[in-house]
């Protein structure tokens, strides 16, 4: 594949090169949640997480641009950050630099120190994942770590809207992070495939299997959703976006063949932004 590593972007592909998705769809989630709930929290808090988000995917890809290359394929986002290391690196820096005082005095004592909880799991993360050989990866679930953790942060002031940790909020949480574990097990399949399925890196068991049967994953998550909400494990609007991801998805394995190799991931992040379309219908109170 002579030209797989030109690194020439369409102008749709910039927002996931620059891992602007990551943050626009946990701040949706977050809001989603929040009027659904009717739970108020400090204006500033969605603006904090965006920037922590952003910051936390940034320096994973800059983490993993220090690995060797492996594979006849890599996707441009990739790409992008071997290309522009320094450059990405001091935006990094300089987020790490903003994040944390900001965080301190525009964010509730409980929400800062269950930040400061969950930054700790955190980092243990990216010392498995990035310290550990590169050949490790697959002899446990990664994707599913991240998305429990992607959750948590989410959800972590509206966990905490009250000041102290509401417990109520666990099916919410394990079903986005349930909706986000399929997103990252197909993306994490797809790009291993389509770099030629390398034997250095091969994801998880479990990874490969919903990835390759995201279709039926997809359901499974709209069952689920319908099941919290008969349960009242969830709000209405909550669960409908869910529903509303999860067939996305479904929709996504259905045509994934005939994407571009990197409009893949860019596919799969948009299947998670159907709070957009909740919140601008009005469904929400």
């Amino acid at each position: 594949m002579k030209g797989a590593r030109e690194f020439a972007p369409k102008a749709w592909q910039w927002p996931n090169i620059l891992s602007l998705d990551a943050p626009l769809i946990a701040v949706l989630w977050q809001v989603l949640l929040m009027q659904s709930l009717g739970v108020r929290v400090n204006r500033m808090e969605p603006l904090v997480l965006a920037l922590s988000v952003w910051f936390l995917y940034i320096a994973d890809q800059l983490l993993d641009a220090l690995q060797p290359e492996t594979g006849e394929w890599l996707p441009v986002r990739k790409l992008f950050y071997r290309r522009y290391f320094r450059a990405a690196s001091a935006v990094g820096m300089s987020l790490a630099l903003l994040i944390l005082p900001l965080a301190y005095f525009l964010l509730r004592p409980s929400t800062f120190h269950g930040g400061l909880e969950l930054a700790v799991a955190v980092i243990l993360y990216f010392c498995v994942i990035h310290a550990a050989p590169l050949r490790w990866r697959g002899f446990w679930p990664r994707e599913a770590a991240v998305a429990l953790l992607f959750a948590l942060g989410t959800f972590l002031a509206v966990w905490f809207a009250g000041g102290k940790r509401n417990e109520s909020l666990a099916g919410p949480t394990l079903l986005f992070a349930l909706l986000c574990w399929a997103n990252c097990a197909a993306i994490e399949t797809w790009e291993w495939q389509f770099a030629g399925e390398r034997a250095g890196s091969p994801p998880g068991a479990s990874t490969r299997w919903t990835g390759r049967h995201l279709g039926l994953t997809g359901m499974g998550i709209i069952f689920a959703a319908g099941g919290a909400q008969l349960a009242a494990l969830a709000p209405l609007e909550f669960t409908l976006a869910c529903a509303a991801s999860g067939g996305a998805l479904s929709l996504l394995a259905l045509f994934r063949s005939r994407l571009p190799a990197d409009m893949v991931s860019v596919a799969a992040n948009l299947a998670l932004c159907s709070p957009l379309f909740v919140l601008a219908f009005g469904r929400v109170r």
